[in-house]
This record gives C-alpha cells, structure tokens and sequence, in this order.
C-alpha cells in the first residue's frame, strides 16, 4: 500500500529564498578535483653554527648552554675569537690544567714529606745542635718550642694546610678531566690568592709564576662556557705541544 505522505524532492541548487542554505551537489554538477602533482621535496635548511658563537648574522647572537652539547662544533667557527692552545703553541689548555695542578700536587707532597723528616732530624740531633748556638737566650727558646709541643703542633698544622690545598688542586684534576667547571674554578682560585698576594708584597717572582698557573684555568673556563670544550667536541681541540690530535 503506497504512503499518503508527499514526495519531498531532494534540492539541488540554492534556496533563492533562504541565503544561508548550501547547494548539494549532484551527479551532473559535480566535478572530481584535480590530482595533486607531485613536486620535488623542499630541502632542509642548511644547519648553520655561528648562533653557537655569537657571530652577526645569526639568531640574534644568543649564547646555549653546551655542558651536552658541541658535536656540530668546527674549529674554524672560532677563528679570531679564541685560542685552544697554551700560548698558542703549547698543548689545549684541557692538558695544561692537568699538568700544572699534577706538579703542584706533586711538591706539597715533597713538602708535606720534607717537613717530617726536618722535624724528625731535629728532635733526633737536638742536643747537639742547641750544643752548637752561641746565643744561651736562643737555645733556651728553641729547647723550649720542641719540648712544649710547640714544634709538632707547627708541623700538624702546615700537613693539614698542604691536605687540604692537594685536595681542592685535585678538584682541578677532577674538573679537567670530567669537564666539570666548578673544579676548574676551585683549583684557579687557589693560584689566584697566591697571585694576590704576591701582588700585595710585591715579589715579582711570585706574580709571574702565579699568574702564569692562573691563565690555564681561565682559559679552560672560558672554552667550556662558551661550549667550545665538552666531552662530545673535546677531540676537535685536543692538541699536544701543538699537534693536532684528533
């Protein structure tokens, strides 16, 4: 039995009397849009590492972190901003803050050794060695410090003074080695009090040699900040009295 109900036929153009309501297309107005043309891949932008430097030209000079980082570093991206030899002619500054904090630790230890066998001496010939000084006031005073305890009191005192400098020149050991930058720094300030006060009672002598040990270490510091020295790009720099060693 047919439906009562009135066909409604499905429009297929617009509603002149309703703007808002969309045409439906049909079979015969409907068009199969164009296939999409392949094309050649755009390619990558080219890496470029003078934002790591701060070169013009680059993300607005912006510094990065490089503790991880540096695996894209080149060494003729630092060409006229940094040097990575001691003196320009000696092994990477890596080595010179080994070296130099080994053979520091190296004479406290002489030190630390010689005062104990000096010590030892003196008590051991101290009769004879008061029997030798003219000066009665003198020898009343010397017998007096060893047998006070003052002379062994001195000597514990410059040991502990001696462990305690080899162990933060090992923080600079440690740092070289790791490539951590808060040993670097200890082991450098250590050279520059003494710099400082070579500087305060003016010995010449002292202030060269100080300021000589102190340069390795400002110079380390700097080539880490700045992400130029790090374990990935470390073999990049590394050089031995001057030759390259990749």
């Amino acid at each position: 039995m047919a439906s009562k109900e009135p066909f409604l036929p499905l429009a297929t153009e617009e509603d002149p009397e309703n703007p808002m309501c969309m045409s439906i297309p049909t079979a015969a107005t409907y068009t199969q849009p164009a296939a999409s043309v392949p094309g050649p891949v755009p390619a990558a932008t080219p890496y470029n590492p003078a934002y790591r430097q701060g070169i013009p030209g680059s993300i607005q000079g912006s510094s990065m972190s490089f503790e991880t980082g540096g695996e894209n570093f080149s060494q003729d991206n630092i060409a006229g901003n940094h040097h990575t030899q001691c003196f320009n002619c000696c092994c990477d500054f890596r080595r010179a803050v080994l070296i130099v904090n080994g053979i520091t630790i190296g004479f406290k230890l002489l030190a630390m050794v010689g005062v104990v066998f000096f010590v030892n001496y003196l008590n051991n010939n101290l009769e004879d060695i008061e029997n030798d000084m003219n000066d009665d006031q003198v020898r009343k005073q010397v017998d007096e410090m060893f047998k006070s305890g003052q002379v062994a009191g001195l000597e514990w005192l410059f040991e502990i003074i001696e462990f305690i400098s080899i162990g933060l020149h090992g923080c600079g050991i440690y740092g070289a080695l790791k490539f951590k930058r808060w040993g670097i720094i200890v082991a450098g300030t250590m050279y520059a009090l003494s710099f400082v006060t070579a500087i305060f009672s003016m010995d010449i002598v002292n202030i060269v040699v100080s300021g000589l040990l102190v340069y390795p270490h400002y110079c380390m510091y700097t080539l880490m900040k700045d992400g130029i020295m790090t374990p990935h790009n470390y073999h990049k720099v590394a050089s031995c009295c001057g030759e390259q060693q990749l």
